[in-house]
């Protein structure tokens, strides 16, 4: 879970481009499927909360 909170409005929200690259990155490392992850991007005032919950392949 990463949770941001802007301080000022009108910055860019960058929280799109982490959940990408951090999947980009789980997948280099390990193969997992689709439907093995569930991904949660909530936004509420000034506040941006990320979740990504990723059921790693038994070995």
């Amino acid at each position: 879970i990463v949770a941001h909170q802007r301080s000022q409005r009108g910055q860019p929200d960058y929280m799109p481009l982490l959940e990408r690259e951090l999947l980009e990155v789980i997948r280099r490392y390990v193969h997992v499927d689709d439907d093995a992850i569930q991904i949660s991007l909530d936004s509420e005032d000034n506040c941006s909360v990320l979740e990504l919950n990723v059921t790693l392949p038994k070995s």
